[in-house]
């Protein structure tokens, strides 16, 4: 049986094209604590996307009312004009607009590339903390005896978990452990109490307990001579499963985390 890695979330919705990343955005709007993944096949979203269309803004509009100010591709394209043709052998007729019916009406509607909406809606749904990852096509969905969903499990090999890694880590991580190994170890051993505490009290309980399977010594490693040096020399699979701790740190660091309060 081929090596498996897993990933706890809330939600994956499988394909980055405008549904899902509509899904996945209204998804966070509605509860922005829930874990959204968003899988797509293709090198970068909206790879898979080709046509082009003529679009009623009316779902755009109830999803992110200010969209036409948000630098959306779709906004720079409105219709103009609306010409309804009869073709015959020698020629055309244009029919009069107010002989057809509403729906071929294009008034208030826009033009442009789906493939570019998709994109523009895929940097909106990062930027609500929806995890976007392309080039990774779904296996399978494995269900227990009662017929529940158990996990969706992604098959990588050794260069799809480093470019896995590489998706997952930005500049805000950077910038954490930056900012921890800054500080001296008996600060950096506070603030791994405090994320190991939330973390079990939470639902990083099962993420924790994987980190510490895999190396037994990392906390107290992190806590002496911090993230940096630890991280740079890890394997994927450690960096895949110290990021929820990284997380948990980073929560705390900026204030997001809950204060623990004594009775």
């Amino acid at each position: 049986m081929s090596e498996r890695e897993s990933m706890p979330c809330d939600v994956v919705i499988i394909g980055g094209g405008v549904a899902g990343l509509a899904a996945a955005i209204r998804l966070k709007q509605i509860n922005e604590d829930l874990e959204v993944v968003v899988l797509e096949k293709g090198s970068e979203i909206g790879a898979h996307i080709l046509s082009g269309a003529v679009v009623d803004p009316r779902a755009l509009d109830e999803l992110l009312p200010e969209w036409r100010d948000m630098d959306c591709p779709m906004a720079e394209t409105p219709v103009t004009e609306n010409h309804h043709w009869v073709l015959s052998e020698t020629g055309q007729s244009d029919l009069p607009e107010f002989l057809l019916p509403p729906f071929m009406g294009n008034h208030g509607n826009y033009t442009g590339s789906l493939g570019n909406l998709a994109r523009w809606l895929g940097e909106q749904a990062e930027g609500l903390g929806v995890m976007v990852f392309p080039g990774f096509p779904a296996a399978e969905v494995l269900f227990d005896e009662q017929g529940a969903v158990i996990e969706m499990f992604f098959r990588f090999s050794k260069e799809e978990k480093l470019h896995f890694v590489d998706l997952i880590f930005n500049e805000n991580m950077e910038r954490l452990m930056k900012s921890f190994d800054e500080m001296p170890p008996e600060e950096r051993q506070k603030m791994v109490e405090r994320s190991v505490q939330d973390m079990t009290d939470g639902k990083g309980a099962e993420a924790l307990a994987r980190l510490k399977e895999e190396d037994p010594e990392i906390l107290n490693v992190v806590i002496s001579k911090g993230f940096s040096s630890y991280y740079q020399s890890a394997s994927a699979d450690i960096k895949m499963s110290l990021l929820p701790f990284m997380d948990a740190v980073g929560e705390i660091v900026q204030g997001f985390a809950k204060p623990k309060v004594g009775l």
